[in-house]
């Protein structure tokens, strides 16, 4: 239905008994009941050492269409939720979950269902960009049961840090630090189960600065 948006015409061909024939051509606009602002969403940099709160807003405004519960989110990082301010005002929340978002840029999308007709849905774009002293290399490892995997950590400059410790939210991982003592062995010993959810790991280095990464379980 988005698609009848805007200027639209169309020609109605009417053929009399006669034998006439007369062509009408009609011209019209077609337009939203609504309008939301901002278009887009950016967070700049987020500090995902601390766990300080990263919400903004998007308000959607009608006098006669309505948010409705169907709001979809195409990215784990990103928490959305909606508030009525009022009969022709609703809050779309949006939230980073600082668990997982990536370290660097990252890029989603959300769309938010409405009661109009002719424009059913609209969407807009989130950006973030994940920042801390010491990053890991992936910031995300995806392992399979019984696979090793590599994590590596550097600081903002790219050089290689010592590593201190390492705890876990989840059991089941055998943790080997390598040769350097800058990256780590992961594999998951685990009984084949993949967990619902990304694990938490947290590395502090011999300085005491934290640096999170997630890990993944795959079939």
């Amino acid at each position: 239905m988005g698609r009848h948006i805007g200027e639209r015409s169309n020609e109605v061909e009417l053929m009399l008994t006669s034998g006439a024939i007369y062509i009408l051509r009609l011209k019209y606009d077609g337009y939203a009941t609504y309008f939301f602002q901002p278009t887009a969403l950016d967070f700049g940099a987020v500090d995902l050492d601390n766990d300080e709160d990263a919400t903004q807003s998007v308000v959607f405004s009608s006098t006669t269409a309505r948010v409705t519960s169907d709001i979809v989110v195409d990215s784990a990082w990103l928490q959305v939720g909606r508030h009525e301010r009022s009969n022709e005002e609703t809050e779309i929340a949006v939230h980073v979950s600082k668990r997982n978002l990536p370290h660097g840029k990252n890029y989603a999308r959300v769309t938010v269902r409405t009661t109009d007709p002719f424009k059913p849905e609209f969407s807009f774009r989130v950006s973030a960009e994940g920042v801390s002293e010491v990053r890991a290399i992936p910031g995300h490892l995806f392992l399979k049961p019984r696979r090793e995997g590599m994590v590596r950590f550097v600081d903002a400059d790219g050089r290689a840090v010592r590593i201190g410790s390492v705890d876990a939210e989840l059991p089941g991982f055998n943790v080997v630090k390598r040769p350097g003592n800058s990256s780590l062995s992961l594999t998951y010993m685990g009984d084949g189960r993949s967990p619902d959810d990304a694990a938490v790991f947290w590395m502090t280095t011999e300085s005491g600065i934290r640096c999170r990464f997630l890990v993944s379980v795959v079939d």
